[in-house]
């Protein structure tokens, strides 16, 4: 159970003025605490909670570190008919028409007060009501139970027009990070002790209206706790208790059930129910309900059959890449063998038709595209891409170390994208507008108004003035052509990182833009505040949660990241004289060497394809907030 107050209170709205008889008996503490007084919460609990909850009023349980004393949690919280008559008498309510009711001072008839309660929730707050009306007949008081939708509710909670409200203070047991039930701190609420004051508070005192002695010290205590030691706080969160308790600003009925709130009854082998939850509002984090054992053996099932689901849609999904690619490959006017003479037009040269369509019978040109592409896929079943027309080569001779290499600086790209960006922008986020985040900001800008191909000519220009060094390509000349070795795999390592550095520019300046924002969103939660308050190190409030929320954005880019970084690398490529794809690719496009350009598209979908996968599966680990059975 949660050791709150009260599953189920009751709020006097002290800034109700419709009526000013029935703002002068809110405003009076004996009147409020006559009324705490004549509920009988012992017949509630049966009725209502079997008997399970604890009556009390709104203090929380013994267990919590603000607790002021047990003698707080039964304050004005026992019945007592004989007391609550004679205080409503001795504050000027002695006279009753012939049905019992009390009289209005002012001469009007009955004392009548409203009391709005929500229908359809947890805990039955009408019927509750309901029994609270004939126990308060009892004491002469006439109740109007009013149940009403949860959005006219909060409507005329912030018009200030209710007068008595139902509802549960959950949270409250958290005092410096969910005062709502302890005193008016949010207009939006289904039930307020005071919509003004709530303005008042928030304004510093330039709207709204200014408390009542009180309640005022009651707020200067919870503002004074911040930015003081745990002991101190604890001692004001005592004092703020007691005010609260000894004051009947609201009602306490009944708290602590053993169900979330209210009580359900559910089969004991059900095995999606936590061994262990915490109900409260401000506490709502990721995982913050343990599971079972059971429950963590269904989650791997279910991970499992994720991805087995997923993999079988990749299936397919390739094979429509494959088939758009080819298709969109065939879509320029003419063909390889179009493009091939007129190349040799360009050099002087003639191409008979009758060697034109030669060339067409041995690649198939003249067969139906769909005969084309059957042929194409086959070879690729058995392993083979097809023949390069460019290069009279096999396809994957002609990739070959390419392909190898451009996985080597995309994924340098990528890493190099995350080592510096996460960092970054924690930083940014956690010393918002420093000097630092300032800094941030502009080089982040910078890379991403600057182009990367820019920045490589740049760097070539530096890297030639300054340093007489051409710090182009992957490899030394005299490890150009060499086989593999250590040392050809060291002048690669060596040659690396000025590549790396200028492909994952943009993407870091993006990253650390995201990863700033989403970490501001997160640091203002109020799970953030409640870790703060149980005396956290910062770090750890930092790092628990918030930075693994804010890390969706890496995961999730990770499906586009990889093609992009080979697709928009062509021409950086071609400055760099890198040896990768993206110049193959486009060589091969102005060509049209279908089979060529069609694998390299293909492998980029393929790409696509596997880091959509790897990203789907990392945002269920990082996020436990994402449900397998949703996606």
């Amino acid at each position: 159970p949660g050791d709150y107050g009260g599953d189920m209170i009751i709020k006097f709205n002290l800034n109700y003025d419709a009526d000013p008889e029935i703002a002068k008996w809110f405003n009076t503490a004996d009147f409020r605490r006559a009324l705490a007084l004549g509920i009988d919460r012992d017949q509630i609990n049966e009725t209502f909670w079997l008997g399970t909850g604890t009556p009390s009023s709104v203090v929380p349980a013994d267990n919590n570190k603000y607790n002021p004393g047990p003698q707080y949690r039964k304050m004005w919280a026992t019945l007592d008919v004989t007391k609550a008559n004679e205080m409503l008498d001795k504050i000027g309510l002695s006279k009753k028409d012939a049905q019992g009711y009390r009289l209005r001072a002012d001469g009007k008839g009955r004392l009548r007060i409203e009391i709005m309660t929500l229908g359809g929730q947890f805990v039955q707050y009408t019927q509750i009501s309901e029994m609270i009306r004939e126990q308060w007949k009892k004491i002469g008081i006439d109740l109007v139970v009013q149940e009403v939708e949860r959005s006219l509710a909060l409507k005329r909670t912030a018009a200030n027009e209710q007068q008595l409200g139902a509802w549960n203070n959950d949270g409250s047991e958290h005092l410096f990070t969910f005062p709502l039930h302890v005193f008016p701190f949010e207009l939006a609420a289904v039930a307020s002790s005071g919509p003004l004051y709530v303005k008042w508070f928030h304004s510093a005192g330039t709207q709204g209206k200014e408390p009542e002695p009180r309640m005022r010290e009651l707020m200067d205590k919870w503002k004074k706790a911040f930015g003081v030691p745990e002991k101190e706080r604890i001692q004001l969160g005592k004092e703020i208790w007691k005010i609260a308790a000894e004051e009947v600003y609201i009602i306490g009925v009944i708290g602590m059930g053993p169900a979330s709130m209210g009580v359900r009854v559910a089969k004991t082998n059900m095995g999606n129910v936590p061994s262990r939850q915490y109900n409260s509002p401000d506490g709502k984090t990721p995982t913050i309900s343990r599971s079972t054992g059971r429950n963590r053996a269904a989650r791997a099932r279910a991970l499992l059959g994720y991805i087995g689901r997923r993999a079988l849609l990749a299936i397919f999904t390739v094979w429509a890449i494959s088939v758009l690619a080819f298709v969109i490959i065939q879509l320029p006017p003419g063909d390889y063998v179009t493009s091939y003479i007129a190349q040799m037009a360009s050099m002087g040269s003639v191409v008979t038709d009758e060697e034109a369509e030669n060339l067409r019978i041995q690649y198939g040109l003249g067969q139906p595209i769909y005969v084309q592409y059957y042929k194409w896929v086959k070879l690729i079943v058995q392993g083979n891409f097809g023949m390069s027309m460019e290069w009279r080569r096999p396809v994957t001779e002609v990739i070959g170390e390419r392909l190898w290499l451009t996985v080597v600086v995309s994924v340098s790209a990528l890493f190099l994208t995350w080592v510096l960006a996460l960092p970054i922008g924690i930083y940014s986020a956690v010393r918002q507008y420093s000097v630092g985040d300032y800094l941030a900001t502009f080089i982040g800008f910078v890379g991403l108004a600057v182009p990367n191909f820019l920045l490589a000519l740049v760097l070539l220009y530096l890297g030639f003035t300054l340093f007489n060094a051409h710090i182009g390509g992957l490899f030394s000349p005299d490890f150009q052509d060499a086989p593999w070795s250590p040392a050809r795999a060291w002048d690669l390592a060596t040659h690396l990182p000025i590549p790396a550095l200028i492909l994952g520019l943009a993407g870091t300046a993006q990253q650390i833009r995201i990863m700033r924002a989403n970490l501001l969103d997160e640091l203002r939660k109020p799970y953030v505040v409640t870790a703060r308050s149980k005396g956290l190190s910062e770090a750890r409030v930092i790092l628990k949660y918030p930075v693994r929320v804010a890390l969706n954005p890496f995961a999730s880019t990770i499906g586009y990241t990889l093609p992009y970084i080979v697709s928009g690398s062509i021409i950086v490529s071609l400055v760099l004289g890198l040896p990768t794809v993206g110049p193959l690719l486009l060589k091969a496009l102005i060509a049209q060497d279908m089979f060529l350009a069609g694998t390299i598209v293909l492998l980029l979908g393929v790409m696509t394809v596997i880091g959509t996968l790897i990203s789907d599966v990392l945002l269920v680990w990082i996020d436990p907030r994402i449900r397998l059975e949703d996606t």
